[in-house]
């Protein structure tokens, strides 16, 4: 069986590169599947791989003049390589690169096409319907796992997007105050909440993939975060002092805001895996280093300044919701409050992954009743 995926191929984001890969990966455990990922670009895809980007913002704008410096373009070129290494080495793509014009007009062919996660289908960053395959004739399956809209549609975008929904054979999303939103546009079709790709591999399958070359042979804080804060920055440093750990920064921010021990500035998705796997704690605001921190079981705090229901919900059914730190708390507690007890959520997180290969099995194969 041919199956395409579809998703965040294209972005230099260890995250979205990280999900991209496993889905396609689990797919291709099955017997007689060859899955691959549509190497598709929307617009604006080549913005995280600039080397001097436009601002969006004031605050943008200082972010790209400091990146002027020489030193930090060619940071910045060394990587691109390194993720484009990743890509190249590791993510199994179509022969064949599309834009929105080509797919339309030259559509590919499989017999099931999959929307995989990330967000993709939040449409306050974009509204793109070859997400929603909108090219594909009635013949092929398809199929949505773990896409995530991240905010609520507007009542325009739910009138526009319903016949898109009412096409897909199976739905799933990742948002899990969200599923019965989208349910109410697809009322003939039960819509699942499932895992999001990552968690589809086990540690080992991902420490095959690892790189742990940049790890510390001693304890080590991992940093990671999208984008940094002063009440992240105040936290980590409470915590340093805590357990007496170096910082490790895996850092893709223009500054090192954390004046952490060891900042690395050219790491790739595989040193992300590697990182989180010999870390004695883990701080992020980013949800796949807090998942990949709950796959290899390492004592985390989540630090972000709003709220975030993919991060919520994965540690709700995880029941590490401990590691989520409350922004508007002061910074006040203790290396006991900080490990968390993996074991309480274990085997609801097991049920969950479980039941998510479920549904995938299921919507490529689906019984006959």
């Amino acid at each position: 069986m041919k199956i395409l995926t579809l998703t965040t191929q294209y972005a230099k984001n260890m995250g979205a590169l990280l999900q991209c890969y496993a889905l396609c990966e689990h797919l291709n455990s099955y017997n007689d599947v060859e899955c691959s990922v549509i190497d598709y670009y929307p617009e604006g895809s080549r913005r995280s791989w600039a080397i001097i980007r436009t601002p969006r913002s004031i605050g943008d704008l200082a972010n790209i003049l400091l990146g002027l410096l020489p030193s930090k373009l060619i940071r910045r070129r060394k990587s691109n390589k390194v993720f484009r290494e990743f890509i190249n080495g590791y993510i199994k793509k179509t022969e064949e690169s599309y834009k929105r014009n080509d797919i339309l007009a030259h559509p590919p062919t499989a017999d099931a096409f999959i929307c995989g996660s990330d967000q993709i289908w939040n449409f306050r960053f974009r509204r793109d319907l070859t997400f929603f395959f909108d090219f594909a004739d009635d013949k092929s399956k398809i199929i949505a796992y773990a896409p995530s809209l991240a905010h609520e549609w507007s009542i325009a975008d739910k009138e526009f997007i319903k016949p898109y929904l009412n096409r897909f054979n199976a739905l799933s999303i990742r948002d899990m105050g969200l599923v019965d939103s989208v349910n109410k546009l697809a009322p003939d079709k039960a819509v699942h909440l499932v895992c999001d790709p990552v968690f589809l591999l086990s540690k080992e399958e991902w420490m095959r993939i690892s790189d742990t070359s940049k790890c510390p042979k001693e304890p080590y804080i991992l940093c990671y975060f999208i984008s940094t804060s002063d009440f992240a920055v105040k936290t980590l440093r409470y915590i340093k002092k805590l357990t007496g750990y170096k910082v490790v920064y895996l850092n893709v921010n223009a500054r090192d805001n954390f004046n952490s021990d060891i900042n690395i500035t050219e790491g790739g998705p595989r040193d992300l895996v590697g990182l989180v796997a010999n870390a004695a704690f883990v701080c992020t605001n980013s949800f796949h280093c807090t998942s990949f921190s709950i796959i290899f079981r390492k004592n985390f705090a989540y630090l972000k300044e709003s709220e975030d229901e993919r991060a919520r919900t994965i540690c709700r059914i995880f029941n590490v919701e401990d590691a989520i730190k409350d922004w508007k708390k002061p910074v006040n507690f203790t290396v006991e409050s900080l490990r968390l007890d993996f074991n309480k959520g274990e085997e609801q997180g097991k049920v969950f992954i479980q039941q998510s290969k479920n549904f995938l099995e299921e919507a490529i194969w689906p019984r006959k009743n």
